[in-house]
């Protein structure tokens, strides 16, 4: 089946106050979604012109430098041993979490469409990564595993359910497909102890977490 990915791009002129770039440190990581991608080249020299250096690199997934998926950080983390900290501009907390997450650097958000600026809170990065450690224990404990599969396109990855069983060989795996996770149907297979999510990595960090179920993803288990 073909698809046609249609890129919902934003149409706002972005720039930053002067009193929000004083609190940046000199070495800066430069991130935002496709919304605002277009925005990026200005708000680069704006930042140069305050004499921020400004750096961003490319995800895998990415059609965009400076692009970031919730499933590839891959921008971020390119250019982390050059920044201080990253600037993120976006709305939501999934984003700027992930980026946190993956390169453990300082990371600021600015929400274009209210102007609101803000820093993630260390607090909250260091609860998730406790909780992540947590999940990494009971998956390397347990001994049955279900791999959560999905069948949408772009998000349907069968290679790493069939790595992650090659690496764990001692362990015994079972592979669920869905097309839409309904959480409330993994209880009714009580076998399994921990779940390893090859889909969408939001299904972990803005569901499962919360919810206190054992999933981690594939990522995070390499």
């Amino acid at each position: 089946m073909r698809t046609l990915f249609i890129e919902a791009k934003s149409n706002a002129k972005i720039n930053i106050p002067d009193n929000y770039i004083n609190e940046l440190p000199d070495k800066i990581g430069l991130l935002t979604t496709v919304q605002f991608i277009d925005e990026l080249e200005h708000l680069k020299k704006q930042l140069e012109s305050k004499k921020k250096l400004v750096f961003y690199g490319k995800g895998s997934r990415c059609k965009y430098r400076g692009q970031i998926l919730g499933c590839d950080a891959g921008a971020a983390e390119h250019v982390k041993e050059m920044v201080q900290a990253f600037l993120y501009i976006g709305s939501g907390e999934f984003h700027p979490i992930i980026i946190a997450l993956k390169t453990e650097k300082p990371v600021f958000k600015f929400n274009p469409t209210t102007n609101e600026f803000s820093k993630v809170k260390k607090e909250e990065i260091e609860k998730i990564a406790k909780k992540l450690k947590g999940l990494k224990l009971k998956f390397l404990s347990s001994n049955n595993i279900g791999i959560l599969a999905s069948a949408k396109q772009g998000q349907a990855n069968m290679a790493a359910a069939k790595k992650i069983k090659s690496q764990f060989k001692e362990k015994s795996f079972h592979t669920f497909l869905f097309d839409t996770l309904d959480f409330d149907q993994l209880m009714n297979f009580p076998q399994i102890e921990c779940w390893i999510n090859t889909a969408c990595n939001r299904i972990v960090y803005d569901d499962a977490i919360e919810r206190g179920i054992s999933i981690l993803n594939y990522e995070d288990i390499q």
